[in-house]
C-alpha cells in the first residue's frame, strides 16, 4: 500500500495535449479539487499525462481519504463507510507496478472493479459524452492495455463523483439512490460506496 510516500505536484495551466487535440486553455481554479476534476485534467489522466500515483491520489481524495503529513500516511476517516471498512488503506486502482500477474495485480483489479461497480448504469457511458468536446474519441481495441482501461474507468468514476456525489452527505446520497430506484423501478441493485 502507499502509506509513506506522497507525490507532490502542481497542475500546469497551459499544457498542450496530445497531437490532434486542441491546446488546453489557461484556467484559474479556486481550489485543488476543482482543478483536478476539471475535464481537461481528466483528459490528462486518460492520456497518461498524470502518473499512476497522481491518478490514484486524486481518486483517494475523492473517496474521502486524507493525507496526514505528520504521519506520512493516508487515513480513511472521510471515506464512504463500506469502502473504509473494505479498504482502510487506499488501494491502488490503476496498477502502479504495471505487473499484471494475478498475485500482484489481483488486489488492484478488485479495487478497480469495486469502483466501477459503484457507478449506476445510467452513468457508465459518460466518458465519451463528456470528454468528446475536449478531443476524446475513445479507444481502438489495439490501443487498450490494462493501464489504459483502468485510467478510463477511473475517469468515468471521477466524472460520476464530480457530477453526482461531491459535496453531498451519505444520507443525501442514500435518499437520492432510493428515489432513483423508485422512479426507474428497474430492480437493478447498485453497489454503493457507503
Amino acid at each position: 500500500m502507499y502509506t509513506t510516500e506522497r507525490a507532490h505536484y502542481h497542475f500546469k495551466k497551459n499544457i498542450t495535449c496530445n497531437v490532434g487535440l486542441p491546446p488546453v486553455p489557461e484556467i484559474q481554479f479556486d481550489d485543488e479539487e476543482a482543478d483536478e476534476l476539471d475535464n481537461w485534467n481528466l483528459l490528462r489522466i486518460i492520456n497518461s499525462e498524470l502518473s499512476d500515483t497522481e491518478t490514484n491520489e486524486i481518486v483517494w481524495r475523492c473517496l474521502g481519504y486524507t493525507y496526514v503529513e505528520d504521519a506520512k500516511q493516508w487515513e480513511p476517516s472521510g471515506c464512504f463507510p463500506k469502502w473504509r471498512e473494505r479498504y482502510p488503506l487506499p488501494p491502488d486502482v490503476i496498477g502502479v507496478t504495471r505487473v499484471y500477474e494475478k498475485e500482484v495485480d489481483g488486489p488492484v483489479l478488485k479495487a478497480n472493479q469495486a469502483l466501477v461497480r459503484s457507478i449506476p448504469p445510467e452513468f457508465k457511458q459518460n466518458l465519451k459524452k463528456v470528454l468528446k468536446p475536449y478531443g476524446f474519441t475513445g479507444f481502438k481495441v489495439d490501443e487498450l492495455t490494462p493501464n489504459t482501461t483502468r485510467r478510463a474507468q477511473v475517469v468515468n468514476w471521477l466524472l460520476y463523483y464530480r457530477d453526482n456525489l461531491k459535496g453531498k452527505t451519505i444520507e443525501q446520497l442514500i435518499a437520492e439512490r432510493e428515489e432513483r430506484r423508485r422512479k426507474n423501478e428497474i430492480g437493478v441493485r447498485e453497489k454503493p460506496l457507503e
